[in-house]
């Protein structure tokens, strides 16, 4: 039996499932179609990421969507050196967009906490509305 799922999904694992006498009666067509066949059957390996979502859009086959959070674990190769400039300029972008994704998430939040009181008719501050204070 097979370990994990990266050996299952290799072509020359795949096609050696396949009996010996039948295989090499196959020609190259059959065995690319039987290979992708098989490798849609069998399950992904497992990411190690926490988020792994992969979206591909059905009206425009050249595009596709990839979500993937969790801890980088690929190798780091650097073509070119990385300068002092280009440090402080992705540490700089890195808190601009913390900072973007914090204040989204804040007002999410209230948005939401808004709906809730609004629904179940809890009045905070009497007479007064959320315009009156903007």
């Amino acid at each position: 039996m097979l370990q994990n799922n990266s050996d299952i999904r290799s072509d020359k694992k795949l096609l050696e499932l396949i009996n010996p006498i039948i295989e090499k009666s196959l020609n190259f067509e059959q065995r690319r179609e039987i290979c992708n066949v098989l490798k849609r059957l069998f399950p992904r390996p497992f990411s190690k990421h926490l988020v792994d979502i992969r979206l591909t859009f059905w009206f425009i086959k050249q595009w596709y969507f990839v979500l993937l959070l969790g801890e980088d674990i690929r190798k780091h190769v650097r073509i070119m050196p990385e300068r002092k400039e280009r440090t402080v300029l992705s540490f700089v972008l890195n808190i601009v967009f913390y900072f973007i994704l914090i204040m989204g998430i804040l007002a999410s939040l209230f948005i939401f906490f808004y709906i809730i009181k609004t629904i179940f008719g809890i009045d905070i501050f009497p007479d007064k509305h959320l315009t009156d204070f903007l």
